[in-house]
């Protein structure tokens, strides 16, 4: 007689030194049908077998095929790492948005090309350094930061799994995030890049020049120019609530808001491609920086401290919920100055 344990069409097979023939098992009942005591004692030991499986069942977090392996008393030598995480993907589908169940399944993706044989029991910190290294020549400090953290995520999950007892990442480190120089461009720049907007035969640098200085001359970040509509114009006032931080923004129509209004093309396009297009833009226009569309919050920042713009006003045109943040633009400006005035002491 054999067991069997089955979850989600897995299924695990458990040998045991009952025999019984064919005919003296009740498919029905799933039991074995009671023509003597022998037959009662059988189905006793089933009984006390099954509760006991489960009960390990109970105390285990993810019933999966490596689980289930585990119940049956089995050794499995190595987990995969790739289909631990697959498991626990599908296991958060319930606890967790849309958009990280897709950042994570993105994320195992690009960890399977790196390495899809690595096992849980292997990770280790210097396994997670290389991984580390790797991610930095693919992807920005942002994009790294975000495929080691969902690294730990997944051990975790095997700890509490009973997979593995300890964490590696209480020995390695997780890469802290580096705080690259703020980018922006002047208001001489900003010009530049109109000028490109009216002189080029291009629809898609011309797009992205109208949807990237609307931003300059508001402050917005790109979740708000993807999601603008019409309607958000009133009485002379550009008024929304903010994607980000839901803080509401009203914003005064200048002439180049308007006319940029006038021109806005409808499908933004992605905050990928826009940045991917800025770059062009950047070298039609002659600008020798690095910019993105971010770079239009930090523009308006730092060009409101420049024309002399309180701090107060800034921050409430930004939408920023602490003055703190509004406060690194003008620190900005303040040092300019100061390098400025050090001319005199040449």
């Amino acid at each position: 007689m054999r067991i069997c344990i089955q979850d989600r069409g897995k299924r695990v097979y458990i040998a045991t030194p009952l025999k019984l023939l064919p005919s003296h098992w009740d498919e029905e009942k799933q039991k074995v049908k009671s023509l003597n005591s022998q037959h009662r004692t059988i189905n006793n030991v089933l009984e006390l077998k099954m509760a006991e499986l489960q009960g390990k069942m109970a105390n285990e977090s993810l019933h999966t095929e490596l689980a289930l392996e585990k119940i049956a008393g089995r050794k499995v030598s190595k987990t995969s790492f790739r289909l631990f995480a697959g498991e626990c993907l599908m296991k958060w589908d319930k606890t967790k948005s849309e958009a990280t169940i897709k950042a994570y399944t993105s994320m195992l993706n690009q960890l399977g090309k790196y390495d899809k044989n690595v096992s849980v029991e292997e990770i280790s910190p210097a396994w997670l350094a290389q991984y580390e290294h790797h991610c930095r020549l693919e992807c920005q400090d942002a994009g790294t930061l975000k495929r080691v953290a969902f690294v730990s995520v997944v051990l975790k999950e095997a700890i509490r799994s009973g997979i593995i007892d300890r964490d590696p990442f209480l020995i390695y480190q997780k890469p802290k995030k580096r705080t690259p120089p703020r980018v922006w461009l002047t208001l001489e720049e900003l010009e530049r890049i109109e000028d490109l907007a009216e002189r080029t035969k291009s629809e898609v640098i011309r797009n992205t020049c109208y949807w990237f200085l609307l931003a300059c001359y508001t402050g917005l970040r790109y979740s708000d120019i993807a999601n603008f509509t019409p309607d958000m114009i009133q009485q002379g006032r550009l008024i929304l609530y903010t994607q980000k931080t839901g803080e509401i923004v009203s914003i005064k129509l200048t002439h180049k808001i308007k006319t940029l209004i006038a021109l806005f093309p409808a499908g933004v396009y992605s905050n990928q491609k826009m940045n991917q297009y800025l770059k062009a833009v950047a070298h039609h226009a002659k600008i020798n920086k690095l910019v993105t569309f971010h770079t239009a919050r930090h523009s308006f920042a730092v060009n409101c401290a420049n024309l002399g713009i309180s701090q107060e006003v800034a921050s409430k045109l930004l939408g920023h919920s602490d003055l703190k943040t509004t406060a690194i633009y003008y620190k900005i400006v303040n040092e300019r100055v100061d390098r400025e005035m050090d001319k005199w002491n040449q």
